[in-house]
């Protein structure tokens, strides 16, 4: 596609030519526009050629100017719509060259910048042109979007999640996936993997339903929100979500009796937070959140409801937990250790910070099940008794079986 010039040239009148090159820093989306391949030629000699015409909010795009005739080397000043080095509303260039454009946060007025280079050696010589800054957001509708022809604008969407996430989206995207239900049926992979740093949200956990046979594989700096999980007819998946990855798991809705456990985070530091974990099935089974491995997460503003264990903490990890509901469960939380091993969960007034306010009502054991040698901070959460029962006989309130203690008032 050629592009038009913007042309300025006085004097002896040397040639240069601007290249918008490909060059990227990071995982870019820069859709190929490109020259006719002689570039754009005006009267007076000077040329505008851009190889890329797009690039996406916050990314990078390299830049290089050239002077064309005499051949020689000379130093550019590089302006973002006519303002030097350009600033935080239009994207900043730096000055050397190449140089490197950085997009603004937010797309400019008009959806897209000029970027300019004008010869130090003689000012009257420049060149610009012209780079869409677009938005990081991939649009998923499975009524209205296709696969083959969508771009991923709201009014030109995509219609599966998983083309989306493996074919369109980028490093930093946001995939907003619009009401209905997302199965094999549609398309989608038994296994969702949103890739570092993109985020995959439902415009709402209540009309946004993901019924896969496998789980959700949140990569590292990924987030996954705002979505009810869902299990096929006839299907018996171990897990809603697994992963290894440092991620944000956000607004999840889960009703089904997972195999093993709804979530099962491995080592890493995540955040978990406004979740819905809950087992429908009537019959008390194995574990809401499982955590191995030395899992630094935050479980925050949770409910936990019908399993075995709410959350089950084992092999040295040290979840901070505040904010959360553990009712109906045969334990609300377990604290197993591992062999020759222990775990810490911070329930309130811990060393990871816990601000407590979490409710343990209706267990039929206990609320907090200690099997470990450790000391367990509980300060500042709602028990079925006050103080605290510790038993057995059951149900209580706390349970120490491995020579440790559960501090629920302060010394």
């Amino acid at each position: 596609m050629t592009t038009p010039s913007r042309f300025r040239r006085a004097g002896r009148g040397t040639p240069m030519v601007l290249f918008l090159t490909s060059a990227l820093i990071g995982s870019a989306f820069v859709a190929g526009c490109g020259s006719s391949g002689n570039g754009t030629t005006a009267p007076n000699g000077v040329a505008v050629t851009m190889a890329e015409s797009q690039v996406q909010l916050a990314r990078t795009v390299s830049a290089q100017a050239a002077l064309t005739y005499p051949y020689r080397e000379d130093a550019f000043n590089w302006y973002v719509n006519d303002i030097l080095g350009g600033n935080s509303m239009s994207g900043t260039i730096t000055q050397t060259n190449p140089a490197t454009y950085t997009a603004p946060p937010a797309v400019p007025a008009a959806g897209e910048i000029v970027v300019k280079a004008v010869s130090q050696s003689d000012t009257t010589l420049w060149a610009a042109d012209t780079l869409a800054v677009l938005f990081t957001i991939k649009h998923v509708d499975r009524l209205n979007g296709n696969d083959a022809a969508g771009g991923g604008a709201w009014n030109n969407p995509l219609k599966t999640i998983t083309y989306t996430l493996q074919q369109a989206a980028e490093e930093g995207d946001t995939v907003l996936v619009h009401p209905g239900t997302y199965n094999a049926a549609l398309g989608e992979d038994d296994y969702i993997t949103p890739g570092q740093d993109v985020t995959l949200r439902g415009v709402s956990a209540d009309s946004c339903i993901l019924e896969i046979e496998g789980y959700v594989n949140p990569a590292d700096g990924a987030t996954f929100e705002s979505f009810t999980m869902a299990v096929p007819m006839g299907e018996d998946p171990n897990y809603a979500i697994h992963t290894y990855a440092d991620c944000t798991v956000r607004d999840i809705h889960t009703t089904y009796s997972y195999d093993r456990s709804a979530i099962k985070l491995i080592g890493g530091t995540q955040l978990v937070e406004d979740c819905e974990i809950i087992n429908t099935s009537g019959v008390i089974d194995d574990r809401g959140m499982e955590l191995v491995d030395g899992a630094h997460v935050t479980v925050r503003s949770c409910t936990f409801t019908g399993w075995s264990y709410g959350i089950f903490v084992n092999n040295e990890s040290d979840p901070l937990i505040e904010g959360c509901t553990f009712s109906g469960n045969m334990d609300g939380v377990n604290n197993n250790g591992g062999t020759g091993m222990t775990s810490e969960p911070d329930l309130g007034g811990g060393a990871r910070g816990s601000l407590g306010g979490n409710t343990f009502t209706g267990n039929t054991q206990a609320g907090v099940l200690n099997r470990t040698a450790s000391f367990i901070w509980a300060l500042y959460n709602t028990w079925d008794n006050t103080p605290p029962v510790e038993g057995p006989p059951y149900p209580c309130d706390i349970e120490n079986t491995g020579g440790g203690t559960v501090i629920t008032q302060a010394p």
